[in-house]
């Protein structure tokens, strides 16, 4: 049996002329920002102790936000188009709620 594969053709050069406008966008928005807190970082002489004392602060809510971006990107663009649920895949989600739940429950003492 043979298969055919088949390519989907190129957007219009007005679509890759906006994304690439949006990526280079981006880039220089996080270039700049990169610039910015090197310098703040810098100028505060004790790079360790800044780190260590902002770790708190930032971390949690950069998780969620990079989390909550992940999710919306996929929803907005999937990687599959109109993929099917298969077997393996339902039970492999059964499986990772089960773990998730049994490993949120607290221990049970004697």
């Amino acid at each position: 049996m043979q298969t055919t594969v088949t390519r989907p053709g190129l957007a219009p050069a007005g679509a890759r002329t906006a994304v690439w406008a949006a990526v280079l966008s981006v880039a220089g928005l996080t270039a700049w920002l990169a610039t910015v807190g090197l310098t703040d970082l810098l100028s505060a002489r004790d790079l360790w102790g800044v780190i260590d004392a902002s770790r708190s602060r930032l971390a949690g809510p950069a998780l969620v936000v990079v989390v909550v971006l992940l999710l919306v990107a996929e929803q907005r663009w999937p990687a599959e188009r109109n993929a099917e649920v298969t077997t393996s895949s339902a039970t492999c989600s059964g499986n990772a709620v089960a773990s998730t739940i049994i490993a949120l429950m607290p221990p049970v003492s004697a």
